[in-house]
């Protein structure tokens, strides 16, 4: 599995215009951050550390982006994060 130092560096380290060759990397990124958080036995064991590394404001952006793709996993992604601060 990768550490969140990961994941927050590859969600930070990106751009989020069309243009940008990386944003087949962000999306995948979105995807896995997106299968730990609705994994509740290994989510639930680093929810808040792992909450706080998150870049939100970086996927809030990826959110509104002009790329369909990582625009829709965004916005899941947020709303699974809404969905498990409703469930705490």
């Amino acid at each position: 599995m990768f550490s969140r130092a990961f994941v927050s560096s590859a969600l930070t380290s990106r751009s989020d215009t069309v243009l940008d060759p990386d944003a087949e990397v962000c999306l995948h990124v979105l995807r896995l951050v997106q299968s730990v958080v609705l994994e509740p036995e290994v989510f639930s064991r680093s929810a808040s550390e792992f909450r706080s590394s998150l870049p939100l404001q970086r996927i809030l952006a990826m959110a509104k982006s002009r790329n369909p793709h990582l625009q829709t996993v965004a916005q899941e992604l947020l709303e699974d994060l809404r969905a498990l601060e409703r469930d705490v």
